[in-house]
């Protein structure tokens, strides 16, 4: 994706469209942006992990909960 955008903004460069300075801006903003969207993947499989995890230890106690 960020290949296809240096591509784009190196294209509007040259149809003077845009400025250099305005090319800078849009990737900054792109590479902080994609940043962040893959920590909330990251943080929501790691909740979804430690539910499923808990939920685990429970129901083994649960099962259990007689002979203990």
């Amino acid at each position: 994706m960020a290949n296809s955008i240096n591509k784009d903004l190196t294209t509007l460069i040259e149809a003077e469209v845009i400025s250099i300075q305005t090319a800078a801006k849009i990737q900054d903003f792109y590479k902080l942006r994609t940043g962040h969207s893959q920590n909330r993947l990251v943080i929501i499989f790691g909740i979804l992990g430690a539910l499923l995890m808990g939920l685990g230890i429970i129901l083994i106690i649960a099962h259990n909960w007689d002979e203990l």
